[in-house]
């Protein structure tokens, strides 16, 4: 995966399903550490796209 949009789009969308089960067993003690991750997640493709805009190429 090469391409920084598709690995945008896999990071988002591992994210979106981590939350949404998160958010599914929030009853639970697990299940907002379990949506904390995948707001983490989420971040983390913020990140990934300053990282490649700093990057000098």
């Amino acid at each position: 995966m090469d391409n920084p949009i598709n690995v945008m789009t896999s990071i988002i969308i591992l994210s979106m399903i981590v939350m949404t089960v998160g958010y599914t067993w929030r009853d639970k003690a697990w299940g907002p550490a379990i949506l904390l991750l995948g707001i983490l997640a989420m971040m983390s493709s913020i990140s990934y796209r300053i990282v490649l805009a700093v990057s000098i190429p």
